[in-house]
C-alpha cells in the first residue's frame, strides 16, 4: 500500500512538472484598425511587412496570420484571407467596393489584423491600409503602423 502511494505521488508530480514546462509555441494578437469609408469606385488595400531579418542558426523569419474587413455592423465581409511574409517580403489583401455589400454608394469598413507569433521565429510586422481609385490607382487614405508602435498614423489625401 505505501509503495502504491509513492508510485502514485510521484507521478502526480511528473504530471505537474511536464504541465508546467511546457511553453507556448505560439500566440495569436489582434491589430484593429479604425473605419474608414470606401466609396463605389474604390477598393481597400491592407499591406503587411515583415521587417524581420532572418535569425541566428538558420531561422528564417516568418510572419503569418489573417486578414478581415469587417461592415458598420461588426460583421466579417467575406472570410478572412491568410497571410505569410518572409523576411522582407510584403503581402497585400484587397476589398473592392462591390465586395463590400453595400447597398449605397459608400460603406465604413474595419479592418483587422490577426498576426501569430511563433516562438524562436523572427517577425516583426508592420502594416498598412489605403483606399484609392481602382481604375486610376490614385491614393484617397494611406493609414500606416507607426515605427514606434505607438499606433498608425494617417496621411490623407484630399480627392
Amino acid at each position: 500500500m505505501f509503495g502504491r502511494r509513492i508510485i502514485l505521488s510521484v507521478l502526480a508530480v511528473v504530471g505537474m512538472t511536464a504541465a508546467y514546462g511546457q511553453e507556448a509555441v505560439s500566440s495569436t494578437h489582434t491589430i484593429s484598425l479604425p473605419p474608414a469609408g470606401i466609396g463605389s469606385t474604390e477598393t481597400m488595400q491592407v499591406t503587411v511587412a515583415n521587417l524581420a531579418p532572418n535569425g541566428n542558426n538558420n531561422t528564417t523569419a516568418s510572419c503569418t496570420g489573417s486578414v478581415s474587413f469587417l461592415n458598420s455592423n461588426g460583421a466579417t465581409i467575406g472570410t478572412a484571407t491568410t497571410y505569410t511574409a518572409a523576411a522582407g517580403q510584403s503581402v497585400d489583401v484587397k476589398l473592392a467596393f462591390a465586395n463590400a455589400a453595400s447597398s449605397g454608394t459608400r460603406a465604413d469598413v474595419r479592418a483587422v489584423i490577426a498576426a501569430t507569433q511563433t516562438a524562436g521565429t523572427p517577425c516583426v510586422l508592420a502594416y498598412s491600409l489605403q483606399t484609392y481609385d481602382t481604375s486610376s490607382g490614385v491614393t484617397h487614405l494611406y493609414l500606416a503602423s507607426a515605427p514606434s508602435g505607438v499606433g498608425p498614423v494617417v496621411i490623407s489625401f484630399g480627392r
